[in-house]
């Protein structure tokens, strides 16, 4: 089998406390990754203590917790330093809430408990062939769009919000500015889908806080279980 891989990086984050993937499965897959594209393009951080979960520094059940949501908070911002490593590869210098940038919807610090960010919304993924009996595809995802984003002549509510309990601090309605946004799609894993947990998983991941940044509008498709995915696409 030839596998050919152009303008791709890979970053493999084991959990050493992982209760459902085989620690030697995921390197085995990194081995054939590195055999694929060029070792620069592979990054890897194999020994992270935590369970099987998405991994914040805010949100979440304890690190060593193996349940739903299957997002836990660790002390470790996954989502940003993942993002920030494929900015930097693609040679786009990223910003981060640990650094002074900001943007015209933020305070002039820019940590997660002062950016002010709009709400995920949902789409119509039938639009675009989605299907539960045919693709297991759910009917309706999600989208993070930050205000920079949207047309001049719309405008649109953001709120701030407390890092840990999500209460809202503040709000205002703000214009959109017109800008050329980048689009990350961001799959959801196994017992994450809105079929399972409504829209829980993607409010409880701080991604939206590296978009917001960096001026990256947000995909989140859903799959669907139907009577041949059910057990996987939940």
């Amino acid at each position: 089998i030839n596998i050919c891989l152009f303008f791709i990086f890979v970053f493999f984050f084991f959990q050493a406390e992982d209760g459902i993937r085989d620690a030697q499965e995921s390197r085995g897959l990194g081995d054939v990754y590195k055999r694929q594209v060029n070792d620069s393009s592979v990054k890897t951080m194999l020994n992270f203590t935590a369970n099987h979960a998405y991994v914040t520094s805010t949100s979440g059940n304890t690190c060593g917790y193996l349940g739903s949501p299957y997002v836990s908070n660790c002390g470790f911002n996954f989502a940003e330093t993942s993002m920030a490593m494929l900015w930097s590869w693609m040679g786009m210098p990223p910003n981060t809430t640990s650094s002074s940038s900001s943007t015209s919807v933020s305070s002039s610090s820019t940590t997660s408990s002062t950016l002010f960010l709009p709400e995920i919304v949902e789409f119509d993924q039938t639009m675009y062939g989605a299907s539960v009996s045919e693709n297991s595809m759910d009917t309706t995802g999600f989208v993070f769009v930050p205000p920079q984003c949207l047309p001049q002549y719309k405008s649109v509510r953001v709120t701030r919000r407390h890092p840990t309990t999500g209460e809202v601090l503040e709000e205002r309605i703000v214009q959109g500015d017109g800008k050329a946004c980048s689009v990350h799609i961001h799959y959801h894993g196994c017992m994450q889908s809105r079929t399972t947990l409504g829209s829980t998983y993607v409010d409880m991941i701080p991604i939206t806080n590296f978009a917001m940044l960096n001026d990256v509008i947000v995909l989140f498709p859903q799959a669907a279980p139907n009577a041949v995915s059910y057990t996987h696409l939940r």
